[in-house]
């Protein structure tokens, strides 16, 4: 957020706040509109991941009230996919959400769910293979499933378990949070996830073709 905002605020840092001000309305009116408003748009996208942080807090704490009502499940992935569509174009990664009927609708928390799959996407950007792609389906089983080439994952128990990151992540690995808020916001609104693997895909075992299934609870 620094970095984005530090060529609009240059020569503004002293004086009174209405010099301060005036130097930052003279410091926008030597910018090209399309970069102000890229910079705006990215401290909405870093506020916004703020709020989630906030609200994962809520998640591991326990401190958080359900309201289930039912959501159309392609209409609110797309929502929640967008702020990472760049993300994934960048890394040449499509992001399939054919095999979702349009009418499928299922029993969520939204702000819940959303703070759910935020972090499950933000995952997919950091361990997916580049050039590839991600399907999303929902199952007759009333499952989610997402299948996609990825980081292989050592232990598929051990990646729920607050604090742990998978050996493959190397210095790609968070603090061992996302994974662990998935499961459990998921849980919250009874429902699950668990991933399996059907095999690796080069000899140095980097990547495997790994599966997420979400059970959900339909209308």
């Amino acid at each position: 957020m620094a970095q984005k905002i530090e060529p609009y605020i240059k020569n503004a840092k002293q004086g009174t706040q209405d010099t301060r001000i005036n130097q930052v309305i003279l410091n926008l009116s030597s910018h090209d509109e399309n970069k102000i408003a890229d910079m705006i748009c990215h401290l909405g996208k870093r506020i916004e991941e703020l709020d989630f942080h906030l609200d994962s807090l809520n998640i591991l704490t326990n401190k958080t009230i359900t309201d289930i009502k039912t959501h159309p499940l392609k209409k609110t992935l797309l929502s929640i996919y967008d702020p990472f569509k760049e993300s994934f174009q960048s890394k040449q990664i499509k992001v399939n959400f054919g095999g979702i009927n349009e009418e499928t609708s299922i029993n969520i928390d939204f702000k819940i769910f959303n703070l759910v799959m935020h972090h499950f996407f933000d995952n997919a950007t950091k361990y997916s293979r580049d050039e590839d792609e991600i399907i999303f389906q929902y199952s007759k089983d009333q499952e989610l499933v997402i299948k996609m080439h990825s980081l292989t994952i050592e232990d598929d128990q051990d990646i729920f378990n607050l604090g742990f990151s998978g050996a493959n992540t190397k210095d790609m690995a968070g603090n061992g949070i996302g994974m662990h808020i998935i499961k459990k916001g998921l849980n919250i609104m009874e429902m699950d996830i668990k991933t399996s693997s059907t095999g690796t895909l080069n000899k140095n075992k980097q990547y495997s073709k790994n599966i997420f299934v979400i059970t959900t609870n339909m209308p």
